[in-house]
């Protein structure tokens, strides 16, 4: 990749005050990469493709594709030169019909996209490359060291890991890649009223809104659907040295946006109920003062932390606008950042009352902050297009609040011997029952509970 002026950069970014334009960490670069280029090499079992990127002094590497589609059985990664990160495997399971694909950052300014077709595939990947971003801020700075410590964030933020209470919520809250590959933001899955686990995702209305004018251009409306979604980004222990294993959703669908309240609300392309790392925030909608209020968020793309304000909260204007619409809270332990942008506000209950717009970052600041009130954005603009009510209250239930929900999902041994097995239903809904049911040749043993079946074999079974 050429060169640039990094220096100018760096200027530009410190003159950005406050937290109402999203993170930028790189520069793009436009480039046009096909299968065309590269080299192709054959293997027992297909080919594969292998494509080198160079980008001097970059701290990490990112990717846009204009056109990406892989056959069934076909594998495509990413990973750097010094072997301490792989991305992947992307497959046909994540072909999206528009063909955009936006992928995660890479550690490194030297990585290789490879790309496996098997020779069985009946039909050929399609591959274009349109974007490359040179990270020239580390976000990765602290985080692969073998010792413990903070990443690029402040000293004062605090390991979302250190709070057990709070793992739950965690579960709901992403990194996002906005903006055309180099800004990032935070944002989280949110319930809805019919329970049916939809993706919807809420964030900041100026995580779309890049040059933040107000208004969304053809540009920001076409980034603002392509989205890269990082989950469980997160240390596994409190201010450990190890990252949990997260992992990406690409591709969304805009639902709902508002400028007065700085909310969008987006819904991923690829549901994320295979993992079961993640859960739905409740939220209320009651617009009574919150006695406290805490984020979970993405400080310059760090891994995940949280954040404090132990106080009632106030309802203020912010910036320009003349009315209301705004929580107003003071952090007492942690703090905001660039790249908090758009987390999720939770009241005492552990429900979502808004969405972080701006503030006064820092450690050593006043700590001041503003969030988008959920209650003001429920009606909005008066549209489908510039409110939560109908995305969120689908059933028209009239529901003032809601709880955090997670999929449930069974565990158990796949195969059942003679020495029989425990199944056991995680995260059941409340206000459902069970129902289990089992094939002739088992035998039930009765007296484990609702949410636990256990079985033994007549027989044994290969």
């Amino acid at each position: 990749m050429p060169s640039f002026d990094v220096t100018r950069f760096l200027e530009e970014d410190e003159a950005v005050k406050g937290m109402d334009v999203p993170y930028r960490f790189g520069k793009r670069f436009d480039v046009r990469y096909t299968l065309e280029d590269g080299v192709w090499f054959d293997t027992d079992s297909g080919k594969v493709w292998c494509l080198g990127f160079y980008s001097k002094g970059a701290f990490s590497l990112n990717f846009i594709f204009d056109k990406l589609y892989l056959p069934e059985g076909s594998r495509l990664y990413i990973f750097n030169a010094e072997g301490s990160m792989v991305y992947g495997p992307v497959t046909s399971e994540q072909n999206l019909n528009r063909g955009y694909f936006l992928t995660d950052i890479i550690k490194g300014d030297n990585v290789v996209i490879y790309l496996f077709k098997p020779a069985v595939a009946k039909e050929n990947p399609v591959l274009e490359i349109s974007g490359v971003v040179h990270g020239y801020k580390n976000i990765f700075a602290g985080i692969f060291k073998a010792e413990s410590g903070l990443g690029s964030s402040d000293s004062c933020e605090k390991d979302v890991a250190c709070y057990p209470d709070w793992e739950l919520e965690s579960r709901a809250v992403a990194k996002t890649i906005v903006g055309g590959g180099n800004y990032l933001c935070s944002g989280a899955l949110v319930n809805n009223t019919a329970q049916n686990y939809r993706s919807f995702f809420l964030s900041a209305f100026h995580c779309i809104d890049i040059n933040e004018n107000g208004a969304i251009s053809t540009t920001e409306e076409n980034d603002g659907r392509n989205w890269t979604f990082i989950f469980n980004y997160k240390k596994t222990t409190c201010n450990g040295s190890e990252i949990a294993s997260f992992f990406s959703f690409n591709g969304d669908d805009i639902r709902a946006l508002w400028h007065t309240t700085d909310f969008a609300l987006v819904e991923l392309s690829n549901s994320p109920l295979y993992n079961s790392c993640v859960s739905f925030l409740g939220w209320d909608r009651s617009g009574s003062t919150p006695t406290k209020g805490t984020g979970i968020h993405h400080p310059e793309g760090d891994v995940m932390k949280i954040s404090f304000d132990k106080d009632k909260l106030k309802e203020t204007s912010y910036g320009g606008n003349s009315g209301s619409y705004y929580w107003k809270d003071q952090i007492d332990i942690g703090t905001f950042e660039h790249g908090s942008s758009g987390s999720p506000l939770l009241d005492q209950n552990k429900r979502v009352i808004g969405q972080l717009k701006g503030g006064d970052p820092g450690c050593s600041s006043t700590k001041l902050f503003w969030h988008g009130c959920l209650y003001r954005s429920w009606t909005g603009g008066g549209t489908n297009s510039t409110r939560l009510s109908n995305w969120l209250d689908p059933c028209n239930t009239g529901q003032v609040t809601i709880n955090t929900i997670v999929y449930p999902h069974i565990t158990g041994p796949s195969l059942v011997c003679t020495s029989g097995g425990t199944f056991t239903l995680h995260d059941r809904p409340s206000g459902t029952g069970v129902t289990w049911s089992k094939s002739s040749n088992l035998s039930y043993v009765s007296g484990q509970g609702t949410d636990i079946y256990k079985v033994k074999a007549v027989s044994a079974y290969t």
